[in-house]
């Protein structure tokens, strides 16, 4: 396993046949695939992409019930000690304090405030704090007569993400392992093509992209685990670092070219390979809001 951090070295080693003393290609990618989302779990724990719908919903109901209680005492007391001119302002001082505390004046949960779904979303609407907190997602759909298959579908996934936001990262993360997968044959593709007067099979490009994502999983994991204990963002950015400078040693060995035409080819790889993961991104992000 440790020539996995020596760039192409795994990869040359698999190609020569020794195959017995290593991991086989799919198993090492979700191995290191699961310890990159154990990583980003930790994250998603603390609440990194929580929207806190349903908590403000609550804050704001409670709020408001509590002050009504506050107004409700403060009404008898006034009503009992009609003579006590001090009364008044007291209760007033007290209840400005007590609201600006208490309530978020945020009175209704907005569709499009927290997350679109770009051309498929036309939900330009609120719905009320009590319904939210109180109704079910059809019950909603039909007191604020949500019409047409594609928004009854968007509403009820919003309500459902809004209403168990904690939930929704993880399985995000699940899904992404099956949604990279599906990405790597097609990234064998591009290689393939990038370098097609090579002699290298169709599996042989795909070994290699199963090797050098292994890496960049075990890479982020550990960035990951670092962000948790320390706070360290920056570590990102040195993350990408070495990830193109391993990628490019790592094109440099397993396909025997010049630096030159290998940077070439680096940056193309990189560009078709950004907008492939845009897409599946994309694509796995509304699966993932449609089957949550």
């Amino acid at each position: 396993m440790g020539h996995i951090f020596i760039p192409g070295k795994l990869t040359v080693e698999y190609f020569k046949g020794k195959h017995k003393r290593y991991f086989h290609p799919v198993r090492f990618f979700i191995v290191t695939a699961l310890f990159l989302i154990a990583a980003m779990g930790l994250l998603l724990k603390e609440g990194a992409f929580a929207f806190n719908v349903q908590k403000k919903a609550l804050q704001q109901v409670r709020g408001e019930k509590f002050m009504a209680d506050v107004e409700s005492i403060s009404k008898q007391t006034l009503d009992k000690f009609p003579d006590n001119i001090a009364l008044k302002p007291a209760f007033d001082t007290l209840y400005k304090n007590l609201k600006d505390k208490t309530t978020t004046n945020i009175d209704s949960v907005n569709m499009n405030s927290f997350v679109m779904v770009g051309a498929f979303d036309n939900l330009d609407f609120k719905i009320s704090n009590k319904d939210f907190l109180n109704l079910s997602a059809e019950e909603l759909l039909g007191k604020y007569k949500v019409d047409g298959v594609i928004n009854r579908l968007v509403f009820k996934q919003k309500i459902k993400l809004f209403k168990d936001e904690k939930n929704f990262g993880p399985f995000v993360l699940g899904n992404s392992l099956w949604i990279i997968l599906l990405m790597m044959p097609v990234l064998a593709l591009v290689l393939k093509i990038v370098y097609t007067r090579h002699d290298y099979y169709y599996v042989e490009h795909l070994v290699f992209s199963f090797h050098t994502h292994a890496f960049a999983f075990i890479l982020f994991a550990i960035i990951g685990f670092i962000i948790h204990l320390y706070g360290l963002v920056w570590t990102i950015a040195i993350g990408f670092g070495i990830m193109t400078i391993y990628l490019y040693n790592a094109l440099l060995k397993v396909y025997r070219q010049g630096k030159f035409k290998t940077f070439l080819k680096l940056l193309l790889a990189n560009a078709i390979y950004f907008f492939l993961f845009l897409f599946f991104f994309v694509f796995g992000m509304l699966t993932s809001m449609v089957i949550f």
